[in-house]
């Protein structure tokens, strides 16, 4: 079975941070790899500090002081004396560093937290799902171990780029999985016997892309409307633990992308979310 080769798990030190290392260290003693717990705090750069007065390096310092400690409570927390890893407390721009992290090494998977269901995705996490290289977990209810119930979104017109790799790694063998492809219907949503008879075509379509990838048990779906709002219906459905989406290549498409179906799945699934780049999992050598 394809793997993943290394995890990283990126914390903010908020409540979700707990949920974050536990997902990262069941996917890391699953696939046996390297598991890396990532902290970036705000930077304060030497020469800067030195034009400070001295009761404002003080804070500084003081600052440092109460992240190192709490970085180190929630470690504490997480990991048990025998259980390794490597924990890095870094300085500066907290995408930049993560998505250096996370692309330094092939087949590595990144784990992080998901934003607050109130408020607009998070700049950070926009700019790392539009550098990653390599696939993101948003956890929000991460499984002990592997995912039980899956919605894979499948777009038909890339179907290259749908996230399959990713997904048959972190699913159980046994797992329950729904494959979905939304017709966008727009301006045309109320000619219901066309869209229909599109309907038609795309199922048998996603019948014999279902057969080919080896999903013999899944549950083709095809769906006509939104796609921001049917993916998370979906999910809420068959009660999933994970919404799977890929991502298309870069610049503007990516974008519009990251500003709709996949902010909406951060945002509203209720459920953990895997966003995947174009690239598949390396395979073993």
């Amino acid at each position: 079975m394809a793997g993943f080769k290394r995890v990283v798990a990126a914390v903010d030190l908020s409540m979700v941070s707990k949920v974050v290392i536990d997902a990262a260290k069941a996917c890391a003693k699953r696939f046996g790899c390297e598991l890396t717990v990532i902290h970036v705090m705000e930077e304060y750069g030497e020469e800067d500090e030195r034009l400070l007065l001295p009761v404002l390096r003080g804070w500084v310092d003081e600052a440092r002081r109460e992240t190192r400690e709490a970085f180190d409570e929630l470690l504490a927390k997480s990991f048990a004396s025998d259980e390794r890893y490597v924990e890095k407390l870094l300085e500066g721009s907290a995408s930049e560093h993560v998505l250096a992290e996370l692309n330094a090494s092939l087949n590595a998977l990144l784990i992080m937290g998901a934003p607050h269901p109130d408020r607009s995705l998070a700049a950070t996490l926009g700019k790392i799902l539009r550098g990653a290289t390599s696939p993101v977990v948003i956890a929000r209810n991460s499984p002990a171990k592997s995912y039980e119930r899956v919605v894979l979104a499948v777009d038909l017109a890339h179907i290259e780029r749908a996230a399959v790799a990713p997904v048959k790694a972190l699913s159980s063998p046994g797992a329950s999985i729904t494959l979905v492809n939304v017709i966008p219907t727009g301006p045309f949503k109320n000619k219901h016997e066309e869209v229909q008879a599109v309907v038609g075509l795309r199922q048998k379509m996603l019948e014999r892309w279902a057969e080919k990838e080896g999903f013999l048990s899944a549950e083709p779906v095809v769906v006509a409307g939104d796609p921001r709002e049917a993916l998370v219906n979906e999910a809420k459905r068959v009660g999933a633990d994970l919404l799977a989406l890929g991502m298309r290549s870069g610049g503007r498409l990516r974008h519009l992308l990251l500003g709709s179906a996949a902010k909406e799945a951060a945002h509203k699934a209720p459920c953990d979310v895997l966003l995947s780049p174009p690239r598949r999992l390396a395979k073993e050598r």
